[in-house]
């Protein structure tokens, strides 16, 4: 199984995870127990991998940064030449 989680991604997603666990627990509130749906965004982080991303066309993981000005100005002047780049 490939990780497709960022590091940026699998943070937010063990604090918002911990979060609603830690309402689920602690709170006596009447809608306490959707907290557990924290449970959710805690173990894609743990495992590295969302099952969604591959549907959105989204790897936020696996995204290769141009590194230099001239590089993204050919990507916008020649789109079809810029696959070769990435």
């Amino acid at each position: 199984m490939n990780a497709n989680l960022g590091g940026i991604d699998r943070l937010l997603r063990i604090v918002v995870g911990l979060v609603l666990i830690a309402f689920a627990l602690l709170s006596q509130h009447e809608y306490a127990m959707w907290g557990w749906v924290g449970v959710v965004p805690l173990a894609t982080a743990l495992f590295r991998r969302c099952p969604v991303y591959p549907h959105l066309a989204s790897q936020p993981a696996n995204r290769i940064k141009l590194s230099a000005p001239s590089q993204m100005q050919a990507v916008r002047r020649f789109p079809e030449a810029s696959k070769r780049l990435l």
